[in-house]
């Protein structure tokens, strides 16, 4: 028999993040993006694990059980930073005064994140599903002069994930999910070196170290879902974390016929690059409450195991020595409460608030990822365009502690 899509669902969102000295380009903390959908963003991601639009085919597999019609959803999310970078005062190694800008607009860039979801039960007992998303993302850059030239310019990370899935319904109210991830990252780094100083008397510019590296990696997920009562969702879902060995290339730029002698007996010559990371794992426990016909009750528990990055270690193929990065993250968790109004039979109203904590220790902090803690303040709408096609809009404003770098 011939099926139809019940639904299309079609996601836009806006966020801004506001911090009075730094912030991240990713909304959620560290570099993770939690964002996958405009219903869920309207909500401040409460309820992730048990919501019924098609990106809950990422959050927690085992809901895709409960689906009674195939349907396919696309999102767009637009992560809109403003931050300001104060330059209260930067020295070289020798106590010198470094010269350049002492304030950046906007280090933290946009970014636009786009999702794919598709669902398709094959009997009450099965469904499968597959999604494309971004689960991790970051960016920051400051001027070629700016004072904090020497600690980064650009420093980025670019995720794309195939999420393939599967469910089980062993019982009425219950219901299993497993997946696969299969990610693509791409890295990377760059910072200026103090060429004056480094090859003192010769003369010198700046020299601008440019390290970039990608790999494939693999991990899985899963979820479940139990209904206890009618009126009442508990859903878990989890990702296991990733681990990637990165190769790509160190180039150098800015040396000139008298230094590039020099510059090789430092160590600072064009290489091969390797690098590992080991991306995070994470768990959301959620549950959706029915209190009215028209009114739902959400909420989310995230846990983010971000202290499985300690260090980034950067190796270059000869003599060169690698590049240590100590990072030291620490575990972070997420709360989220929402709410869904049923205002009209075409309009559903949402709103949210959050609290995510920074993996960033303070003393560990740097201009790469001058992360802090924050609270999210979010709304949204879910508009029935026709019997098939749904539209949903969210908007989150993202609220961050004052944050410095020493």
């Amino acid at each position: 028999m011939k099926k139809t899509f019940k639904k299309l669902l079609l996601s836009f969102a806006s966020v801004i993040s506001v911090v009075s000295f730094f912030t991240s380009s990713a909304k959620a903390a560290g570099f993770q993006i939690a964002e996958q959908s405009a219903a869920n963003m309207g909500l401040a991601n409460a309820g992730t694990t048990v919501d019924d639009n098609p990106s809950i085919q990422f959050y927690n597999p085992a809901a895709m059980a409960f689906m009674e019609h195939p349907v396919a959803g696309v999102s767009y999310i637009d992560i809109i930073p403003h931050s300001d970078f104060r330059l209260l005062n930067a020295t070289n190694y020798a106590g010198t005064s470094i010269a350049g800008t002492s304030s950046t607009r906007t280090p933290s860039r946009s970014g636009l994140i786009p999702g794919f979801y598709y669902i398709y039960p094959v009997n009450p007992q099965f469904a499968f599903g597959i999604g494309a998303e971004v689960p991790f993302g970051l960016k920051t850059v400051y001027e070629r002069d700016s004072a904090a030239r020497y600690f980064a310019l650009e420093s980025g990370i670019q995720t794309i994930n195939l999420n393939p899935s599967i469910a089980i319904r062993p019982l009425q109210n219950f219901s299993l999910g497993f997946g696969i991830d299969v990610l693509y990252a791409k890295v990377r780094l760059e910072q200026a070196l103090d060429g004056q100083s480094l090859f003192f008397p010769l003369p010198s510019n700046d020299i601008i170290v440019k390290n970039n590296v990608n790999d494939w990696g693999v991990g899985w997920n899963m979820g479940a879902l139990w209904k206890p009562t009618p009126t009442t969702d508990i859903g878990f879902g989890y990702h296991s974390s990733i681990n990637l060995n990165l190769r790509g290339d160190r180039e150098i730029e800015g040396l000139n016929a008298l230094t590039q002698i020099a510059a090789a007996g430092a160590g600072l010559y064009n290489a091969d690059l390797t690098s590992t990371l080991r991306l995070p794992d994470y768990g959301s426990l959620g549950f959706k409450q029915y209190i009215k016909p028209w009114w739902d009750v959400v909420g989310d528990i995230s846990y983010i195991h971000w202290s499985t990055i300690r260090t980034i270690q950067l190796n270059y193929s000869g003599t060169a020595a690698p590049t240590i990065i100590p990072l030291n993250y620490r575990n972070t968790w997420r709360f989220s409460l929402g709410q869904d109004f049923q205002i009209f039979p075409i309009w559903k109203f949402r709103m949210g608030v959050a609290y995510d904590q920074s993996p960033i220790r303070s003393e560990f902090r740097d201009a790469r990822l001058p992360d802090s803690d924050r609270i999210w303040l979010s709304v949204g709408s879910n508009f029935k365009l026709t019997r098939k096609i749904d539209l949903d809009v969210g908007y989150t404003h993202a609220f961050f502690t004052r944050t410095s770098i020493n």
